[in-house]
Formats: structure tokens, C-alpha cells, sequence
């Protein structure tokens, strides 16, 4: 089968290098033409021009893109350039309101999760011995992963940890990631919030942790917070259920769907308050935070798992290749919600 592949971006890259591995890959496509072009220099894999030229050329068409908008400019560009039976498989992390990604085909032959690596992900043999190894203080660290930026909720978690931790005098605060040029104000009056409330030994900015390093930071934590405004996926919630860590999450995203009660808490997105009120409840006895963990570790296991990706998008594949009726007609859709 010939198979072309829309967006080289962080996960895209690996996905169409395996393709390749595979010898399935014929054409490639990027935003940014620069990547292509290495990417074709480094495969021998032709990069197109277009969207066209890449949609004339294949029998499968593969998108992985990083944004709504970005996913809706795509599915325009090959509505009109794939030929009668194309089968396209849409991998993005967008939010799942982006019905139109879905209508290159006339029904929608289901939903798969992005996974979690389980095996890279693990629980911590001794927790309290591997957050004792960071020197953070405290004995439990409740933490965010992400660029500083309002849209991840940064403020939100300073805003909750603060009320949090007066109440909680054996945890500490540890925010990880880094803050882009245009946010750099925003991190400073985060820091100077801190500074005001007498409690900046008990947040740690950690700034950008290395991809090697995350797990053992993650399998570290007691307490995973995902406060975003806005995601269209989120996997640092899978990565710390992996990790055997709870989760508390704003309901945005994938959180709603895989956030129960016997795993961590949702709070309605921009509330602080509820965030906080989630946060004490769920710290108040080691012991439940230990169980919700283990939970945690095994849903991501039993259903998060690239494991369980994997084999969900080859019977789909299977499944769409059989039968006729779910490949491109190029017939106009209804909306359609996945």
C-alpha cells in the first residue's frame, strides 16, 4: 500500500520514520518545508510540494498535526485531492470537537487513545527514596509538567498550592517546565506571588527537565495537577497514571474520559478554588493517594498503554481496508464527533 504522511512535528517525525522502517512510506508533507527536505535527504522518501501532490500519489493517507486549525486546513487541502477509495487514518491531538478531521470518510470507524509508554513509565520501586534523591525537601511533591504559560494553568496550580500547602506542611510544590520569551513576565509575578506568601522553599521551578530524565521525576511525585484552560489531548496525566502517581484535572481534554474517582479528581477549567479544595482532599491520607496510584498504574496499563494503541489502530486499519463503506467517497459529510 502506498502511504503518504502529513506532518513531521514531535511525534509525527518518529510515527513516519517507523512507516519507513517498514517500507510502507512513499511521500511525505510538512508545514515546514526545512524538515521535509531533511527528512527526504536523510529516507530517500520524496517530499511534496502540496497536500495535492502527496493525496495523488497514495492509497493511505496518515495526518498527525498539532493543532484544531491546523487539522481543519489539512482536511480542506485533501477533500478535494483524494481519489475514490483512499483510506485516511487521522492521528492529531486535537480536541475531539473537531468533527471536520473526521469526515474524510463516511462513517467513523472508532476511537482510539493515544498510549503511554508502560514500560518506560513505571512505578517507583520506593517512592519516598526517590523523591529524597531530588533534595526538593518535604516528603511528597505534588507537580505540573508543561510550558509556563496561562494556557496550561501555571497560575492556576501557584493559586491552589498556595492555599494548598499552609495545610499541608509535608508537601512541596514543583513546577516543571520552562517559560518562552513572550511568557517571562507571566513566570515572574508567579515568583514574586510565592515570594509574597513566605512560601518559595516550598516551590521548586525546576524549568526544562530532559525527555530521559521525566520518568524518574514523574515516578517521584505523589500528586500529578493538570490545570489547563485548554488541551487538545494531554499525555502528562498518562504518563504519571503510568508512573503509579494520582492525578487531579481540570475537564479538558482526554481528563474527562480517563480521570475517575478511584484515580484522582476533575475540577471545572479556571476554577482555583475547586483545585484546591481537589488537592486537600485527595492529600490528606498517604495511604489513599498510595491506592489511587496503584489504580492509576493499572488503567494505563490495561487501556492507555501504546500496547493497546498499537493494536487498536491495526484493527481499525483491518477493519476500514474490508470494508468499502468507510473509505473516501468523495461524497460531502455531516459533521461528524469522534
Amino acid at each position: 500500500m502506498k502511504t503518504g504522511f502529513i506532518g513531521l512535528g514531535a511525534m509525527g517525525f518518529a510515527m513516519a520514520g517507523n512507516l519507513h522502517k517498514a517500507g510502507l512510506l512513499s511521500v511525505i508533507w510538512n508545514r515546514s518545508s526545512g524538515k521535509a527536505r531533511a527528512f527526504e535527504a536523510a529516507t530517500g522518501v520524496k517530499a511534496a510540494a502540496t497536500i495535492a501532490e502527496l493525496a495523488s500519489d497514495c492509497e493511505c493517507v496518515v495526518t498527525c498535526v498539532s493543532a484544531d486549525d491546523d487539522v481543519l486546513a489539512v482536511a480542506d487541502a485533501l477533500a478535494g485531492s483524494l481519489a475514490a477509495g483512499t483510506l485516511v487514518i487521522d492521528c492529531s491531538t486535537v480536541s475531539a470537537t473537531t468533527a471536520k478531521a473526521a469526515a474524510f470518510v463516511p462513517q467513523v470507524a472508532g476511537v482510539i487513545p493515544h498510549g503511554v509508554d508502560t514500560e518506560r513509565f513505571t512505578p517507583a520501586a520506593d517512592r519516598q527514596a526517590a523523591w529524597d534523591r531530588l533534595g526538593y525537601g518535604g516528603r511528597h511533591g505534588i507537580g505540573i509538567v508543561g510550558r509556563i504559560r496561562p494556557e496550561k494553568g501555571t497560575d492556576l496550580f501557584v493559586d491552589a498550592l498556595l492555599r494548598v500547602l499552609p495545610k499541608r506542611p509535608d508537601f512541596t510544590a514543583v513546577i516543571i517546565g520552562r517559560a518562552m520569551p513572550a511568557d517571562a513576565e507571566f513566570q515572574r509575578r508567579l515568583r514574586q506571588r510565592v515570594e509574597s506568601a513566605g512560601l518559595t522553599e516550598r516551590f521548586i521551578f525546576a524549568g526544562e527537565v530532559p525527555p530521559q530524565a521525566m520518568p524518574s521525576l514523574m515516578q517521584s511525585l505523589s500528586l500529578l495537577v493538570a490545570p489547563a484552560r485548554y488541551e487538545g489531548y494531554g499525555m502528562t496525566p498518562l504518563e504519571a497514571m503510568a508512573s503509579g502517581v494520582a492525578v487531579v484535572a481540570s475537564e479538558t481534554g482526554v481528563y474527562p474520559e480517563i480521570i475517575r474517582n478511584d484515580v484522582g479528581r476533575l475540577v471545572p477549567i479556571g476554577d482555583a478554588c475547586a483545585l484546591s479544595e481537589a488537592i486537600i482532599g485527595i492529600t490528606g491520607s498517604a495511604d489513599d493517594l498510595h491506592h489511587m496510584g496503584l489504580a492509576a498504574r493499572r488503567l494505563a496499563e490495561s487501556r492507555l498503554s501504546l500496547r493497546h494503541e498499537s493494536a487498536g489502530y491495526a484493527a481499525i486499519m483491518q477493519q476500514m481496508w474490508e470494508n468499502p463503506s468507510f473509505r473516501y467517497s468523495g461524497m460531502a459529510v455531516p459533521n461528524l464527533h469522534y
